[in-house]
C-alpha cells in the first residue's frame, strides 16, 4: 500500500485560512444574528460611520491595487516569481472593493455586515501578500516576514474580538425584544 504525501504550501494554508475565516464569519453571523441582521439600519443615526467606512475601504482597495500593480510592473518578464503575492493583492482589492459595494447596499444589516467582514478579509489578505513576498525573497532576513506574521495573527484577534462584540450585541438586542414583547 502507497502512502500519500500531502504537500501543504505556504500559499495554500494562507489561502485556506483567508477561505476559512470569510465562510465561518458570514456562516456565524447568519446563524447568530439572523434576527438582528434582518433589521433595517436606521440610516440617519448610522450614516457617518457608513461613509467612514466606506471611504477607509475605498482607500484600503487602492493601496491593494497599487501593491498588485507595483508587483506586476516590477518584474514583468518574471512574474511567475510573484504569483503568490499577486493572488492575495488581487484577492485584497477584490475583497476590499465588495466590502464597499456592500457597505453602500444597507437594506438590511446583512450587507454592513459583510462589508466589515470582507474589510477584514482584505486587510488579512494584505498581510498575507506581503509575508509570502518577503518570504519568498528575502529569506535569509526573518525579521520582515516576522512582522507580517504578527499583523496576520493581530489581525485575526481583532477580527475574533469583532466578531465577539457583535455576538454580544445581538444577545443584547435579542433581549430587549425579548422584554418587549413580555413587557
Amino acid at each position: 500500500m502507497r502512502r500519500r504525501v500531502v504537500c501543504i504550501t505556504l500559499e495554500g494554508s494562507l489561502t485556506a485560512l483567508l477561505l476559512v475565516y470569510v465562510l465561518s464569519a458570514i456562516s456565524l453571523g447568519l446563524v447568530k444574528g439572523r434576527k438582528y441582521l434582518g433589521e433595517h439600519p436606521k440610516e440617519e443615526k448610522e450614516r457617518d460611520y457608513f461613509f467612514h467606512t466606506e471611504e477607509i475601504t475605498l482607500a484600503l482597495a487602492g493601496f491593494a491595487l497599487t501593491a498588485l500593480v507595483l508587483f506586476i510592473s516590477l518584474r514583468f518578464e518574471n512574474l511567475a516569481e510573484f504569483v503568490a503575492a499577486i493572488l492575495f493583492f488581487s484577492i485584497a482589492f477584490s475583497t476590499l472593493t465588495l466590502s464597499y459595494i456592500f457597505m453602500r447596499i444597507r437594506t438590511t444589516r446583512l450587507f454592513p455586515y459583510i462589508s466589515n467582514v470582507m474589510m477584514d478579509t482584505g486587510l488579512l489578505a494584505i498581510g498575507c501578500g506581503f509575508f509570502i513576498f518577503f518570504w519568498q525573497k528575502l529569506q535569509w532576513y526573518m525579521g520582515i516576514a516576522i512582522v507580517y506574521i504578527v499583523f496576520i495573527s493581530v489581525c485575526l484577534a481583532l477580527s475574533l474580538v469583532d466578531f465577539y462584540f457583535y455576538l454580544e450585541y445581538w444577545k443584547e438586542k435579542e433581549s430587549e425584544q425579548k422584554q418587549r414583547r413580555d413587557g
